[in-house]
């Protein structure tokens, strides 16, 4: 009913509003580049299902589908922003290719398996070419009233590393997963979500008298969920439960070890015309026996509302909370906030062009043995991204970020801006 429709976008519209002034925050998580909020990606449920229909090759049941790729060819205008001194420039890019696999085994599930190694390339900078790779494999059953997904995966990625030292670095994540979702009744849903990861950091061909040490970084990390999802009114998706988390640093040196147990709240609508997304998590952190981490109490996660304005025109807000641990012994972690806006247009279904605007801040907390000043950075951020569907499989992106720290302490002062081109054939909607 059009009234229905109308009172369904202003109660959604009010709620955006009032999330957006009130936003949550999520999980730690080192970096969030300008405007990558709003980047959306396929349900893992959805993107099964459309490797097994769109692979390009099949031998019996197994399906196959090649994937190659020309990556973040990217001109950087400070390899070593963060770090004081002059600015040092170079070019860097990534080439792939590889192969994912996709075996159904009856009506309701699925043998998933990927390799995709590339190549890291820098012009300048030679001792920080290298190969890297992304790699696993999985189990997915959907049944009508369970869902199970097993999964084992090791990827290796570059990518900003710290928003203390906006420097690209290749970060390494060895992890096993697991989910569980039994339908209790008809619209509600029981889950039990559980991580065991590892994750380093590559300080190979790093200059030692500029790059920071990333490997202090290196930590393991379990997380598990409990908790139960509802559906309400069609397109109302509210989930709440309890995540548990244990991270312990591997270096005996930097002791940020901490564990905690603590309530989550996810809320999913999609409208057609209007989507929010939602997922609250209120932390609490505590340090492990002979671990300097401070205590930690504060809402994380994000908030992304976005409204169809046009029928190719896409406005949204968003915002995020992110804990992240510094790299440094003067400070334990940072509590970043950032708020932005983005405008999607579409003028064909082949052409996207995407512009976003961000600013926030990220305040230092201070480590128990410290005797250093106070730290507080604001943050501006932007970015432009313009992407071309070639062909079916074939997609080319053309993109910019800029990032800019404006500290209380001069000498923290810093901006990073990065020129992106990539060409892929073979989507990656999973992994």
């Amino acid at each position: 009913m059009p009234g229905s429709s109308h009172r369904s976008g202003a109660l959604l519209a009010a709620l955006a509003l009032a999330g957006f002034l009130f936003v949550p925050e999520a999980e730690c998580q080192q970096y969030s580049a300008p405007g990558s909020l709003t980047e959306t990606r396929l349900p893992r449920r959805e993107a099964i299902a459309k490797g097994v229909a769109e692979a390009r090759w099949q031998l019996g049941g197994l399906r196959l589908d090649p994937w190659l790729s020309l990556s973040n060819l990217s001109y950087v205008n400070d390899v070593f922003s963060g770090s004081g001194g002059p600015a040092v420039s170079d070019f860097t890019a990534s080439v792939g290719a590889g192969l994912r696999a996709y075996l159904p085994v009856g009506q309701n599930t699925t043998l998933g398996a990927y390799a995709l190694p590339e190549y890291v390339w820098w012009r300048d900078q030679k001792d920080r070419r290298q190969v890297i790779g992304r790699y696993g494999a999985g189990v997915f059953s959907y049944f009508n009233r369970l869902t199970v997904e097993i999964t084992g995966s090791s990827n290796e990625q570059q990518r900003v590393a710290s928003p203390e030292f906006n420097q690209l670095a290749v970060s390494k994540l060895d992890q096993v997963e697991g989910l569980v979702e039994l339908r209790a009744v008809h619209s509600l849903w029981l889950t039990a979500a559980l991580r065991d990861g590892s994750r380093s950091y590559d300080v190979k061909g790093l200059d030692e008298q500029r790059a920071p040490a990333f490997n202090r970084l290196d930590r393991d990390e379990q997380v598990a969920r409990f908790g139960a999802r509802v559906t309400l009114a069609g397109s109302w998706k509210v989930g709440a439960g309890i995540e548990s988390s244990t991270t312990e640093f591997k270096d005996p040196t930097f002791a940020r070890s901490n564990s905690g147990d603590y309530p989550y709240l996810t809320v999913d609508v999609d409208t057609g015309r209007h989507r929010l997304a939602v997922e609250a998590v209120a932390q609490q952190l505590d340090p492990e026996p002979g671990s300097e981490f401070v205590p930690f109490d504060e809402l994380t996660g994000t908030f992304v509302y976005e409204l169809e304005i046009g029928p190719r025109l896409t406005a949204s807000v968003y915002a995020s909370r992110l804990l992240s641990y510094s790299l440094l012994d003067d400070y334990a972690y940072t509590y970043g906030k950032s708020t932005g806006v983005s405008l999607d247009w579409e003028p064909s279904r082949r052409t996207r062009f995407s512009v976003s605007a961000e600013q926030g801040e990220e305040r230092y907390t201070l480590a128990p043995s410290s005797t250093a000043a106070e730290r507080l950075d604001d943050v501006t951020g932007s970015s432009f991204q313009a992407q071309f569907r070639l062909h079916p499989k074939v997609a080319l992106s053309l993109g910019f970020t800029r990032s800019k720290y404006d500290s209380n302490l001069d000498r923290f002062d810093r901006s990073f801006d990065q020129v992106t081109t990539s060409i892929s054939l073979g989507g990656l909607d999973w992994p």
